[in-house]
């Protein structure tokens, strides 16, 4: 079922089995949960659960998609507004980030494939906007440096997740230092 042609009462039950997956991936492994697991979590009836997905891997490929839509809208941003709000843009992501802990390890997780299909598709995004932006450059330059920059992030993101370091606003000071002005030591 399409999201755009549901009504909102279909659009909430869809929202609350999503919810109730992510509750659950947090107690157990998802080869683990049931159907009935996740009606019983989202409080609807399993025949409910049906009319929106088939399994609980499909409720996982929905919200990866709906998490992808997100992380990737980042790549519309004006390449120009970036430089200088940087700070604000990691810090809108890192509290997301933040509020969804337990589901965001899950999906950087690689067995799940969400960690390098979103990684590459920034970049492969990121590439074409600066090489539409400046075509003079090198473009498998910009490429390497990108996906460089990507996978920086990443694996700054999933240590911080993990031990908590610093303040939300501390660790988005850092990424921004770093990817605005390179490292200075």
């Amino acid at each position: 079922m399409e999201e755009k042609t549901m009504d909102r009462r279909q659009r909430k039950t869809r929202d609350a089995i999503k919810r109730a997956l992510i509750e659950l991936l947090g107690e157990k492994d998802i080869s683990k949960i049931t159907t009935k697991d996740i009606a019983e979590r989202a409080d609807i009836n399993r025949s409910t659960f049906y009319l929106h997905f088939i399994d609980a891997y499909s409720v996982l490929e929905a919200i990866q998609q709906d998490a992808a839509n997100t992380v990737i809208a980042l790549a519309d941003m004006p390449i120009d507004g970036l430089k200088g709000n940087m700070t604000y843009m990691l810090t809108s992501v890192t509290e997301i980030l933040d509020e969804n802990t337990g589901f965001v390890k899950f999906l950087m997780n690689n067995k799940t494939g969400f960690y390098a299909r979103i990684e590459s598709e920034l970049t492969d995004r990121f590439t074409h906007r600066y090489m539409k932006a400046h075509p003079e450059s090198d473009e498998t330059y910009v490429s390497n440096a990108i996906s460089f920059i990507m996978s920086g992030l990443f694996g700054t993101y999933s240590r911080w997740l993990e031990s908590r370091p610093c303040t939300i606003e501390r660790l988005c000071e850092c990424i921004s230092s770093l990817i605005e002005n390179g490292l200075e030591i």
